[in-house]
Parts: C-alpha cells; sequence; structure tokens
C-alpha cells in the first residue's frame, strides 16, 4: 500500500526503492521533471534537472544544496531534450517548437540560440567529440560536436563551433509509391541564428535571455512570408 495524505507537506510522499537514494525533491510548483544530466568537473559533482516551467537547476551531491539555477523562457517553448557537451563547459537544450538553446556552464549564461528549418519538437540531443566516417578529424584533436533528431525521421551532426553547421545528415527515407515520389530531397537542415537581447548594464542583475525576433510556426511560415512581402522569417545574428 502507498503513503496518503500527510500534513502540510507540499511534497507527494515517495517510497524509496531497493538501492536507491533520495537525492533532492523538486517543488511541485516547477512541475514534471523532463530531463537530467551530470555534469561532473574539477572539485564538483552535481545532477543538472529541466522542469516543465522551464527551469535549468544544478544540484551539487557533495554540499547537498542547489547550485545554479537558469531559466528557459516561454517563448522558446518547454524543453524537450537536455544534454552536457562532450567537455563538460556547455549544456546544451531543445525544445517543442524547434529551438536549440547553448548555455556557457563556466558562467551560467545563454550564449547561442538556434532553431531547427524543420520547426518541429527536437526529440534527442547527442553531444559527442568526434563524428562516425569523418577520417579526416580522426587526425585532429576533438571538436564540440552533437547530433540532433528532429523533424520527420531524421538525425544530424552539426559543428557547434563553427555556428551551427550541419556536418552529416541521416534520414529513413519512405518507399516511392510512383514516379513522382521517386525523386528524393538531398537539401540537409539548418540552424537559424535568433538574435538574443544585449546583457544589461554592470550591476543591473541579471537580464532574460529574450529573443528579439521569432521565426513564425512552420504552419504559417508560408503566409506570414507572403504578407510581409518577403520580410525576414528568421532572425540571424548581427
Amino acid at each position: 500500500g502507498g503513503g496518503g495524505g500527510g500534513g502540510g507537506d507540499a511534497y507527494p510522499r515517495l517510497v524509496a526503492a531497493p538501492g536507491t537514494t533520495d537525492v533532492c525533491r523538486v517543488s511541485p510548483a516547477e512541475g514534471a521533471v523532463v530531463a537530467v544530466a551530470h555534469w561532473q568537473g574539477p572539485g564538483h559533482t552535481t545532477v543538472v534537472y529541466a522542469t516543465v516551467r522551464g527551469r535549468i537547476r544544478g544540484w551539487d551531491l557533495r554540499s547537498r544544496r542547489e547550485a545554479f539555477c537558469m531559466k528557459v523562457e516561454p517563448e522558446f517553448g518547454y524543453i524537450t531534450s537536455m544534454a552536457i557537451g562532450t567537455d563538460k563547459n556547455w549544456l546544451i537544450v531543445g525544445t517543442n517548437r524547434g529551438y536549440v538553446l547553448i548555455w556557457d556552464m563556466r558562467f551560467h549564461v545563454l550564449s547561442k540560440a538556434w532553431r531547427h528549418s524543420s520547426y518541429g519538437p527536437i526529440h534527442r540531443l547527442a553531444p559527442c567529440a568526434r563524428l562516425p566516417f569523418d577520417v579526416i578529424q580522426l587526425a585532429n584533436k576533438p571538436l564540440p560536436r552533437v547530433f540532433i533528431a528532429a523533424g520527420a525521421n531524421e538525425a544530424a551532426a552539426w559543428d557547434v563551433a563553427a555556428g551551427g553547421t550541419c556536418r552529416q545528415c541521416f534520414r529513413v527515407l519512405p518507399l516511392p509509391r510512383g514516379p513522382a515520389d521517386a525523386a528524393v530531397d538531398t537539401r540537409l537542415p539548418t540552424l537559424e541564428d535568433v538574435r538574443l537581447a544585449p546583457p544589461g548594464p554592470a550591476g543591473a542583475g541579471p537580464t532574460p535571455a529574450l529573443p528579439l525576433d521569432f521565426p513564425p510556426d512552420h504552419h504559417e511560415g508560408a503566409a506570414a512570408a507572403a504578407a510581409a512581402g518577403g520580410a525576414s522569417a528568421g532572425a540571424p545574428a548581427a
């Protein structure tokens, strides 16, 4: 039988399974935990978790206290995936609106924002230091890369250091039903730059990393572009 009811405790009663440890409890106001990652570096080992409310929090396992808290603004959508970079210096987040956000973990600031050309949810993120079948890179030092699963049956490898350039793309193509379906779309996906608001003046405290402009959603992109007379559908970085 489960433990029910109980006093004024704001948290639900939990029954720990054998061999598990209760690390920390998330306030119900945060919503469900949607992603968890382990971030370990010199002098710290931290559990990083993201919630439905767009908070990314770090819980220091040694000091047993919160190490940091970062926020994904509602305009970006809700978090669908999260991962720590292979060099432990950056964290990458994907959202249901197709946004890919990168935080500099040395300063806990949002340093880059892109939007996937599918404008659909980011299903999975997997950082890597080297790409498969990349013979040239094998002789060079590892670089910050990430696999992004998004769109329809597609996973692509992106170069983070080169401004989000697509290096490889893997797709599952539908079987052609006739001559009209025989042509294969060989276009690579893209990551559109999203221009972020500049930081506030020194001493003014943290400034929310709000985008200055948003590309239209995929279902209204063509109509919006036509109505704007060819106005920018993206927000390229200056």
